[in-house]
């Protein structure tokens, strides 16, 4: 019982982080919508060069968001990896949907930037869908790890915090 109230609790911490970095993305990108309104043309070039939103996420850099920390040595059943495999293709699935419409997004950009008269309010529609995008992928994420850890035991959970060195 435990146990089971400590991985709801963990569940909710990472919902609000993952939130929180939602509205950090949403920030930075409010910030740049107001800095382009004072730029030259070539200056919004080259700040719509700087605008890749998978360097927003940062989530590479923590071990738990990636799908491999379940490949650890935590002595996972027939069923459970069937289940882990799963739910890493509906993350995948997820991420290339995202992907597709980040791409599609900014193509749009380019496209309203390149225009002989840049329309303000098209471009911050456009970015603020960007940041929208940027945090779906987060919480997309930190779904797959709280579904994930869900499948593996009390002691499988353990374990893997243990090789996590948590």
């Amino acid at each position: 019982e435990a146990a089971k109230v400590a991985a709801e609790n963990v569940n909710v911490i990472l919902r609000e982080m993952s939130g929180l970095y939602g509205d950090y993305i949403r920030s930075r990108v409010a910030f740049m919508l107001d800095a382009k309104n004072v730029l030259t043309m070539e200056q919004r070039l080259h700040l719509l060069a700087q605008l890749q939103p998978e360097q927003m996420l940062g989530y590479e850099e923590v071990e738990y968001l990636q799908p491999e920390i379940f490949e650890l040595p935590i002595s996972l059943d027939r069923d459970q990896r069937r289940k882990l495999v799963k739910l890493e293709s509906a993350l995948l699935i997820k991420e290339v949907k995202l992907e597709r419409d980040i791409e599609l997004i900014m193509l749009d950009l380019e496209e309203l930037f390149m225009a002989d008269e840049v329309d303000a309010a098209k471009v911050d529609k456009q970015v603020l869908r960007l940041a929208d995008l940027a945090a779906k992928a987060l919480d997309n994420r930190v779904d797959y790890f709280i579904e994930a850890k869900d499948v593996l035991t009390l002691d499988q959970k353990r374990l893997l915090a243990y090789l996590m060195g948590l």
